[in-house]
């Protein structure tokens, strides 16, 4: 590039290119020592060329790094200059570079933006003046004198962050201009050498940093990084390096200049030492115009009186017990510590990384990996530790109280205040000591939350010791509702004392169902302490009592696959001040010690082996009521034998036995014997303590009724929970039998509990809807599915580009491939395609549950509302099936043969068709069916390749495709008369991204959306305003989440399309489940679960019969005509 071109190429840069150097103070700020003053650029520099990640320059004198001589340097465009070697093309973590290089702002950096966003460098070796001014800064700071030959000098001017949208063409370049990101970054690295000497000088000019992210990175958002390495082993990581302080380098320095690093490169990598009138470490300032760790460039800097303040053990402070002390305060609109400022109302998801070590029961702990994923915006949490040990597993889910701090951190807060996370920006000691009271077991915690990695990841150590009560195998976990109520004892330091407890629930049937319960629950006290550094800012906010609410809490044990891994979920609360009021404040506790039991009441506890009694501490002799005690003896039925508990004696049935329901014990697998049965034609049977029953009940019992005596007769009597005459029918009480079995906020509604508008839940349990969730419902939304997360969006894109809000998450171990919203009933559901599982969630993501298992590989989804039917495909199963969701035990298969690859699903209740894609290397097709698995019809065949999802937009009567292979989105009608014309079926959009694998598609008000495999944005073409074939679709904010794929979409609209079907009444009669078919008539069919069942035909003139649900002619349907 010539000189006057370079000139003619930008004002501003004009002025850069006449003046040895560049002069900038940072507006407004005090305790500049000297401007900062770049070394010249621009003319006769080089320029990297847009699209070349890296350059290799040749010098003409070497550079010596750890005494190793380098003839070049390569000048990538993301900030970092390597020795000998290219860069790899991927951001990596600096701790994992292996290369001799130098990053002055690592990240994703795009220099690709027109008239902006270029990368200049030169090897000066003439310019006199420029190398004497090199001398004097290392002979200043190193106290060497030094003649420089030759310097390096590379500037990153104007540079924005990548975002990776496709390049357009053609005429639409402008569309990368209006999308670009209005941030940019200018900062300079020289490097100057003599022999066997080389120093290098990082420059920040103040106010020149406007981005530390970039969201373009295979692994999602990237924070940038600094660092030194010398390629053998030895490394300089800047400590604002991977976090949001990048932004503050500006206003930070190693030698006392703002906004310039100095360090020596070789012999000996190196930095240069401090000036003795300065203080690198943090705390030598303490004042807004002293300090030496200045707040976020959008927060404000205020001067504080913290004479009393002190520095908390463990966690770094800014204060150094100075008598005055400076306050960051995000601005307006903005939430955080004063270091990390995010915008209010659009907090992130974070994933957590970490291990842990120490030892348990006498056991060195394995590599324990810890892994987890929260959200303060949802108050979802979730933690999965890796066990080494597999004996350890069970035992370990006591350790529940461990993810307190990932609670603590990532709270809702509805009713206003801070989580921990906009507190300490993830950076926080915790020691935790867990007492349990039954067996006296003690384990403490010791956990490093370290804040934010490069990759926007939290990674924690923890330690821990001690002893863990044990936890049969058999037994699941349930965790009730607790809260922590934390109290400011110091600056910086929370502590809280909290009761809690894990109750078991067995997994087999061997266990009575009475009140005595065969385990006791663990009860355990948790005392924490959490001390971090702490913001003068949120002083008055910590001076209130502090609150979190543990709701809707599960641990469990997966030990399907080596290493077993133990599982934390649970939905989170915060509430400050007023909210966060203690019940134990006005507690009468005596000499016990009080802890709070939820929102307003508390527990009075004693020291292990005593009781709370008339207000005192009751030191108890061991309980005397035993199976063996004289007096006591339980007389236990046949087959089942005597335990101790707590609370007396109970009776468990023999391993190889499980109960009957009536405290009977029946052989596991066995046909009920007639003899000593009471369910089997009324034969009597002994009972504990009392003599036989009557001979015989005159008629054979219900299988759920037995036989008991009613006076001087013995009669049927339905099973507790059942109603009927005991004879022909015992059915499980509803709603409808006794309208208080539903709860407060919810009414019986077809003999099933549903909440009451207003109010939210899965009908067994019903809270007030906040009006934060109904504003959130009254806009139409965008569901998608990315990993094991479920996200939403804004049917159309904004200007603002709002990211992503996670609403749901699976396991750890998810890949959820399918995902459908039933709009009615306010349900997502979704298909985890590596666990075999069918979820569902209410739609702002609250109650999930399980609720169908056993599958191999779901992965297409639909649910019709109106019949209240979900529908799915499994590929590797081969089929094509539908459950009930009033019973998803009810479950029906439509298609099992002739399928190869099957994929997508859609569902047009309206026609009472069901579309299903196979993606057959052999033969690719798209098939229909009716809604009850007969005509079965080829919709689709020939030109395609890859078809992936369908979707069906019944505002114009069309089935949509995705297909990979032919990078094309396509739709064609499904109007039978339409089928003869030519052009029913075309293409409505073509990929020309040469990665491109189309994946999810929806459809909704004239647009459709698609998901593509490799490129992590969701795309939108509003047909009615779209024309040509040049086109551009509209483009989502690039998703974060990892490297994970995008799959599939569906449409939560604000307002549920009415649709008719024959089904949506009383379930069209049907005693099972009922299907529409096509002319608005309908088919009874039974589950593949059933044996055998009568089907009765609705029609008066047909005759009763018995149909095998595997008679696939048949069907085991029966098919009602037209009712219109």
């Amino acid at each position: 590039m010539g000189v006057s071109k370079l000139l003619a190429w930008q004002s501003p840069l004009c002025v850069l290119a006449v003046l040895i150097g560049v002069s900038s103070r940072m507006p407004g700020a005090a305790g500049f020592d000297q401007p900062i003053t770049l070394f010249a650029f621009g003319q006769d520099d080089e320029v990297l060329e847009p699209g070349v990640p890296s350059r290799e320059m040749r010098l003409s004198f070497p550079i010596t790094v750890a005494s190793q001589l380098y003839s070049s340097v390569y000048i990538s465009e993301d900030g970092l200059l390597s020795f000998g070697h290219p860069p790899s093309n991927y951001i990596m973590p600096l701790e994992s570079n292996r290369l001799p290089s130098v990053a002055a702002f690592f990240s994703d950096i795009n220099v690709t933006a027109l008239d902006e966003g270029k990368v200049y460098f030169r090897e000066e070796t003439r310019n006199i003046e420029a190398l004497i001014r090199f001398d004097n800064l290392v002979a200043q700071y190193f106290d060497e004198d030094v003649t420089t030959k030759s310097m390096v000098v590379a500037t990153w001017f104007r540079v924005s962050p990548s975002t990776r949208q496709e390049r357009p063409t053609g005429h639409n370049h402008h569309e990368t201009d209006r999308h670009a990101p209005t941030e940019k970054n200018t900062f300079q690295l020289a490097i100057g050498s003599s022999e066997g000497r080389s120093y290098a000088a990082l420059s920040y000019p103040a106010g020149a940093l406007g981005w530390a992210q970039s969201t373009a990175s295979p692994t999602g958002v990237n924070w940038a990084q600094a660092g030194l390495s010398d390629g053998k082993g030895q490394k300089i990581i800047f400590k604002e390096s991977g976090g949001p302080r990048m932004l503050t380098l500006d206003r930070r320095s190693n030698i006392g200049e703002k906004g310039t690093f100095l360090f020596r490169l070789g012999p000996l990598l190196e930095s240069a030492p401090p000036p003795p009138s300065s203080s690198t470490s943090i705390g030598g300032r303490t004042t807004c115009d002293l300090n030496d760790d200045p707040c976020h460039p959008q927060a404000q800097c205020t001067d504080v009186d913290v004479s009393e303040r002190s520095v908390n053990d463990g966690v770094p402070s800014v204060r150094n017990g100075g008598v005055r002390g400076f306050c960051c305060e995000c601005a307006r609109g903005q939430v955080g510590d004063g270091y990390l400022c995010l915008d209010e109302g659009a907090i992130p998801a974070y994933r957590i990384i970490g291990h842990m070590e120490g030892e348990l029961n006498g056991q060195v702990l394995g590599y324990t990996d810890i892994y987890g994923f929260a959200n303060a915006s949802s108050g979802t949490t979730f933690l999965s530790l890796t066990v080494q040990q597999p004996d350890l597993a069970n035992n370990i889910q006591a350790l529940f109280a461990a993810s307190g701090g990932v609670h603590w951190m990532f709270g809702r807060t509805p009713h206003g205040g801070k989580s921990g996370f906009l507190l300490s920006a993830g950076r926080f000691n915790r020691s935790t000591e867990i007492n349990f009271l039954q067996d006296g077991s003690r384990v403490t915690i010791e956990e490093s939350f370290q804040g934010l990695t490069f990759e926007n990841m939290i990674r924690v150590n923890t330690v821990v010791q001690g002893k863990l009560p044990s936890i049969r195998s058999s037994l699941r976990l349930q965790v009730p509702e607790y809260v922590n109520v934390f109290y400011r004892t110091r600056p910086g330091e929370l502590r809280s004392n909290s009761s809690q407890q894990l109750q078991f629930v067995s997994e087999s049937s061997h266990t009575y169902h009475n009140p005595a319960s065969a385990e006791e629950p663990l009860d355990y006290n948790v005392l924490q302490s959490i001390r971090f550094e702490e913001n003068p800012c949120d002083e008055d906010l910590l001076d209130d009592p502090y609150k979190v609410i543990v709701n809707r809490a599960s641990v469990r044990t997966d030990e399907r696959s080596a290493p077993a891994r133990v599982i934390m979920h649970a939905e989170v609360d915060i509430r400050v001040a007023n909210l966060a009021k203690d019940p134990c404040d006005t507690a009468d506790c005596g000499d016990a010690f009080c802890v709070p039991n939820g929102d307003s009441d508390y527990r009075c506890l004693c020291d292990h082996g005593a009781e709370f009694r008339r207000g005192k501490c009751v030191h108890l002799a061991p309980r005397v009521r035993t199976c063996a005690d004289s007096g006591h003896l339980l007389q236990c039925q046949r087959n089942a034998v005597c335990v101790d508990t707590s609370r007396g004696p109970f009776c468990r049935c023999e391993d190889g036995f499980h109960d009957t329901g009536n405290r009977a014990c029946e052989r596991v697998g066995a046909q009920p014997s007639v003899e000593g049965d009471p369910r089997v034609h009324g034969v009597a049977s002994p009972v504990a303590g009392g003599g036989p029953l009557p001979e015989t009940c005159s008629r054979p019992c219900h299988p759920m009724a037995y036989c008991v005596r009613n006076g001087p007769e013995a009669t049927c009597r339905c099973m507790e929970g059942t109603i009927g005459d005991g004879i022909s029918e015992c059915r499980l009480v509803t709603c409808h039998d006794d309208p208080q079995l539903c709860p407060s906020g919810a009414h019986c509604v077809s003999a099933s509990c549903r909440c009451m508008p207003g109010y939210v839940g899965d009908g067994s349990q019903c809270t007030k809807e906040e009006r934060f969730d109904r504003l959130r419902h009254m806009a139409d939304r965008l569901i998608y599915s990315r990993g094991m997360t479920i996200l939403e969006l804004p049917t159309v894109p904004s200007g603002q580009q709002t990211p992503a809000r996670l609403i749901a998450l699976g396991d750890d171990t998810s890949e959820i491939v399918g995902v459908t919203v039933d709009c009615d009933h306010e349900h997502i559901y979704w298909t985890d395609s590596i666990n075999g599982k069918i979820f569902r969630s209410k739609t702002d993501g609250k109650y999930r549950e399980e609720v169908i298992s056993g599958l191999l590989q779901p992965e297409g989804i639909a649910v019709d509302s109106s019949s209240r039917n979900l529908f799915w495909v499994d590929s590797e199963l081969k089929k094509i099936q539908v459950a009930s969701i009033d019973n998803f035990a009810h479950t029906y298969t439509l298609v099992e043969e002739g399928l190869d690859s099957p994929r997508g699903i859609a569902i047009h209740p309206q026609r009472g068709k069901v579309y299903f894609s196979d993606r057959s290397l052999t033969y690719p097709r798209i098939e229909s069916i009716s809604m009850d698995g007969t005509d079965r019809t080829e919709l689709i065949r020939g030109d395609l390749k890859v078809p992936n999802m369908l979707a069906v937009d019944s505002e114009a009567d069309e089935l949509c495709w995705t297909d990979a292979g032919r990078k094309t989105i396509e739709c064609v009608s499904l109007d039978p008369s339409l089928a003869p014309i030519v052009g029913h079926r075309r293409v409505v959009y073509r990929s020309d991204a040469l990665r491109s694998k189309l994946f999810g598609i929806a459809t909704y008000q004239n647009r459709i959306y698609w998901t593509d495999w490799e490129i992590p944005v969701v795309y939108m073409l509003d047909r009615a305003n779209s024309s040509g074939s040049g086109f551009q679709p509209a483009r989502f904010l690039p998703m974060s989440g990892g490297s994970s794929r995008l799959y599939s979409l569906a449409l939560a609209p604000k307002h549920c399309p009415r649709v008719r079907t024959p089904c949506e009444i009383r379930r069209g009669d049907c005693p099972f489940m009922c299907l529409p078919t096509d002319s608005y008539g309908r088919s009874c069919v039974c589950p593949d679960s059933v044996r055998m069942v009568q089907a009765i035909k609705l029609d008066s003139s047909s005759s009763n019969s018995f149909i095998h649900p595997t008679d696939r002619p048949t069907k085991s349907l029966i098919a009602i005509g037209s009712l219109m």
